[in-house]
């Protein structure tokens, strides 16, 4: 533990994609005749979230490193005023591992709050609950939090190996309950990805990390809305094979689900 403390590792670069505007800024606040600027420092935000889930860390020079090896770097994207006086925060992590994750990749954080920091912090304590818990998971050689599935490649040169898909926790929310219990084959944690594997098939079979964003809706109307993002970038592929997963559930009024899942090579 001490000497993790006092190792000195390089600030990580950031993703060419990540939309992100950097952790520390200020913005201006108004209350009757009153404005000022406040100061917002989305690494000692996101610090203050980890410390309270006793998540071991490191606070760096506008980064975070995990005793895990994971590296994050929040950032802003946009914040954004409501009418009822709370605010809405659109955040970024960027999150690395030498080993693991050499390339980095990130994820959206979207939630409101107060002010600006208490936004930024539930959309953290959020990523904590169901993307991190997924990427620290994904270390493991016996699955602890997530659920393990596999597949076995072949590779003309290098022979057989395996792929491990991290099925991280899922997120459901649906406005209709009365008959979910007579549900043929209800919804389970290998439900998203499986009914949306076919757009996978190169990620599948590659040697490379994968963090997977999966998340379907049906409004109360009935129109039908998705999203997919594979390490922060919107796959589209994915987004239409969940399109399609979405138009076959059971009509409840107001649905979504929704779930973080991580493609590794298991050794």
């Amino acid at each position: 533990m001490a000497d993790w403390f006092r190792s000195k590792t390089a600030k990580p670069s950031i993703s060419k994609t990540n939309p992100g505007d950097g952790s520390a800024f200020k913005i201006g606040v108004a209350s009757g005749q009153k404005t000022w600027e406040q100061k917002v420092d989305l690494v000692i935000s996101l610090s203050a979230v980890l410390q309270s889930q006793k998540i071991e860390h490191k606070t760096r020079e506008g980064w975070l490193e995990l005793e895990s090896g994971f590296t994050l770097q929040p950032q802003i994207v946009s914040i954004e005023p409501l009418e009822n006086g709370s605010v809405q925060s659109t955040t970024t992590i960027e999150v690395g591992h030498q080993k693991l994750i050499p390339n980095g990749l990130y994820e959206y954080q979207h939630a409101t709050g107060d002010n600006p920091i208490d936004a930024a912090s539930q959309g953290f304590r959020y990523w904590i609950d169901t993307d991190l818990i997924v990427l620290l998971d994904s270390l493991n050689k016996e699955l602890i939090h997530c659920n393990p599935l596999k597949k076995t490649f072949h590779d003309p040169k290098l022979g057989a190996y395996e792929r491990r898909i991290v099925l991280g926790p899922t997120a459901h929310f649906v406005t209709n309950t009365a008959d979910l219990e007579n549900d043929e084959h209800p919804f389970c944690p290998c439900c998203l990805f499986m009914n949306s594997v076919e757009a996978f098939g190169r990620h599948l079979e590659s040697k490379e990390f994968f963090g997977v964003r999966l998340f379907g809706m049906r409004e109360d109307d009935g129109s039908i809305d998705a999203d997919c993002r594979i390490n922060g970038v919107d796959f589209e592929p994915g987004r239409e094979a969940l399109i399609k997963y979405t138009k076959s559930w059971p009509d409840r009024g107001f649905e979504f689900r929704k779930q973080y899942v991580c493609i590794q090579v298991f050794k």
